[in-house]
């Protein structure tokens, strides 16, 4: 079987529940082969597409014919396992390779939402080329029929989306480059192998104000008597309060290693945050990060800054989709370019 890159804020034992209720394993199982030649018999004869296409080129409704969907517990029959949720989970291969079906392979990341609550968001990694950033070089994509695709990028249940809140969609789709860096002497990561260490000051501070990153950390004060505090929160003049640092910029591609200021890293017994400990201050070069995992493979300006994003909601079985629900995906779209921009200062495009 060949090696997948699973990136998910679950425990193992719900990503391994995730693999097998989604049938997520990009070698095609029984479920998924058999899902795609229903879909394709339906569909025979006729190269009208089964989705509906809400914003041109952007947004997409899929059937809610069953077709890509897969019953993790069915409550009527009783037959499933009722200790796991959610009771109907989406087919992620099935549902990319019917998508290619009818659309141009010219998108970087697919979103696919869903009013399933399945209650996480996840990155699944459908190919990286970019070495020096932690990762494995790997290429999957012909198991989605697609050549372009990086990610497909899963956002919890529409059910519970508060809208102008993306950070969680900035975390998922960043997830594409960061953050894999493990070093079992710095210990900069938080031990899942894709964020950084709570102890971290990973936080942009600019004009008085603080920015969390994206991928975990926090902001610290050095109290300078070998203690160091939690930053109060600072409100910012924008909804948003998320920016990639520049050793983030780095690892996406977006600046050359020249331009990155060093991280502080708090080393400390502690193991919970609290509002003042007792640590000793070490300072993260990019240098570290090169010696650890590699000088970032393309460099920049030799780097890809511009991506194409596409979002595909996928209703529960039978279920009508709501014009609450499509009027979300529609602010998500609109709105999630202009916090992909700010977030990294204007040096990257999605749209």
């Amino acid at each position: 079987m060949k090696k997948i890159i699973i990136i998910s804020g679950l425990s193992l034992i719900l990503i391994v529940v995730l693999l097998f209720t989604i049938g997520f394993n990009f070698v095609g199982s029984t479920t998924d082969t058999a899902a795609v030649s229903n879909i394709r018999e339906s569909i025979k004869g006729s190269r009208k597409s089964v989705f509906t296409e809400l914003v041109k080129d952007k947004v997409f409704l899929a059937p809610n014919d069953g077709s890509l969907t897969i019953p993790v517990f069915d409550p009527s029959s009783g037959k499933g396992d009722p200790t796991q949720q959610p009771v109907e989970a989406v087919l992620l291969v099935p549902a990319c390779k019917a998508f290619y079906q009818y659309y141009p392979d010219k998108f970087d990341f697919l979103v696919v939402l869903t009013t399933i609550d399945s209650g996480f968001d996840s990155n699944f990694s459908v190919r990286n080329s970019v070495k020096g950033i932690g990762r494995a070089i790997d290429d999957e994509s012909n198991y989605c029929g697609t050549k372009k695709l990086l990610s497909i990028v899963t956002f919890g249940s529409l059910n519970n989306y508060a809208l102008g809140e993306l950070g969680d969609l900035l975390h998922e789709v960043s997830h594409q480059w960061l953050m894999y860096i493990v070093d079992t002497n710095l210990k900069i990561g938080d031990g899942t192998g894709a964020h950084w260490s709570q102890f971290i000051d990973t936080a942009t501070r600019k004009d008085g104000f603080i920015y969390f990153s994206p991928n975990r950390g926090n902001p610290f004060i050095d109290n300078g008597d070998g203690t160091f505090s939690l930053d109060n929160f600072t409100p910012m003049p924008l909804t948003s309060y998320r920016k990639f640092n520049s050793m983030e910029l780095y690892l996406m591609g977006f600046i050359p290693s020249t331009k990155v200021t060093p991280l502080t890293l708090w080393q400390t017994e502690s193991t919970q945050l609290a509002q003042t400990m007792i640590g000793t201050k070490k300072m993260i070069t990019v240098q570290d990060i090169i010696n650890i995992a590699g000088p970032r493979i393309p460099a920049y300006p030799k780097t890809q800054r511009d991506f194409k994003i596409a979002y595909i909601i996928i209703p529960k079985k039978g279920e009508v989709t709501s014009s609450l629900t499509i009027e979300k995906v529609k602010q998500i779209n609109a709105k999630f370019p202009k916090e992909w921009s700010f977030a990294t200062n204007g040096l990257s495009i999605i749209k």
